[in-house]
């Protein structure tokens, strides 16, 4: 994990910019590739609903939400070893 946590209102709030700026303004300055642009918005509501529902902040990690479970689920297989 390597960035800012982000909760359900930060969350819902990233995703109310995006619907009104669009996802290239919404994270201008930010190193977004064009093919994560697209797929921004969806991601966004499902972590917002995920950190809702699990009352927790979710921090911004390198890799993509596939690498970051894999990682949680290595971690776990090693803490039950």
């Amino acid at each position: 994990m390597i960035g800012p946590r982000f909760g359900p209102r930060k969350l819902d709030a990233l995703a109310d910019a995006i619907v009104r700026a669009g996802p290239a303004a919404a994270t201008a300055g930010l190193d977004i590739s064009g093919g994560r642009l697209e797929s921004l918005l969806g991601g966004t509501l499902v972590l917002s609903e995920i950190a809702a529902r699990l009352d927790a902040k979710l921090e911004v990690g390198r890799g993509g939400l596939r690498e970051g479970a894999a990682l949680a689920l290595a971690r776990l297989e090693s803490a039950a070893a």
